[in-house]
């Protein structure tokens, strides 16, 4: 195996967890790979949103528990759990429903104005109950994501609800923000970034810090 077949521990480097030796393996890597550099800054970034989250939610008042806590396991982007997630998922027919918005014509004598296309993606349970809807309309090279929630139990205290974008084929996962159990939630982002995955997950998280996936997802919903 070459070593620009040898993906280092990304999350590993992130946190500091490495040896000093791997951190030198992992920088002479990251020089020769692109695609882990691409990975190393999406993990920043969702590093960042975690840890912002966190910090929220330390100064806010937390409700008492009602959801028991995933046992431990070693995360990392992707996992067989994760795996499995995926596969309850397509199994439970995750429905996409493609709603293109009406002709929005004008006043007598003037031509119609095309409307901006809008898909809606379901959100159906994985783990436990509740469900939802992601509605996303594209704008030239951006998409505004609007993210509805219901009947999702309150995260608990230390927990909180966490939207991702999702690749089914290589459970490669992008970090975009905190949502609530119940409520609306609305995301920017490029029609280029969307187009590179599939599906859209809401995890149960722990204000650990921890940047990946707790490999606890309750919603999820493909779009096309």
């Amino acid at each position: 195996m070459t070593e620009q077949d040898h993906h280092p521990d990304l999350t590993g480097l992130l946190r500091g967890e490495l040896s000093n030796d791997q951190v030198l393996d992992a920088g002479r890597h990251l020089d020769m790979c692109p695609s882990c550099r691409s990975d190393l800054a999406e993990l920043a970034v969702g590093h960042a949103l975690l840890s912002s989250a966190s910090r929220r939610l330390d100064a806010a008042p937390r409700p008492a528990p009602t959801l028991r806590r995933a046992a431990p396991s070693r995360r990392r982007r992707t996992t067989v759990a994760l795996v499995a997630a995926a596969a309850v998922a397509v199994v439970a027919g995750s429905v996409l429903a493609v709603n293109v918005l009406g002709d929005g014509s004008g006043g007598q004598g003037q031509a119609p104005v095309a409307q901006p296309p809008t898909q809606v993606a379901r959100l159906l349970a994985v783990d436990g109950h509740g469900n939802g809807s992601v509605r996303m309309t594209e704008d030239h090279d951006q998409v505004a994501m609007r993210v509805e929630t219901h009947d999702l139990p309150s995260a608990g205290s230390g927990h909180f609800y966490y939207l991702w974008l999702l690749d089914p084929r290589t459970n490669k996962m992008l970090p975009l923000g905190v949502i609530s159990p119940g409520g609306t939630a609305s995301f920017e982002l490029p029609a280029s970034l969307l187009g590179r995955y599939q599906a859209v997950d809401v995890s149960l998280e722990s204000d650990d810090g921890d940047p990946g996936h707790s490999v606890r997802s309750v919603l999820r919903g493909r779009y096309a």
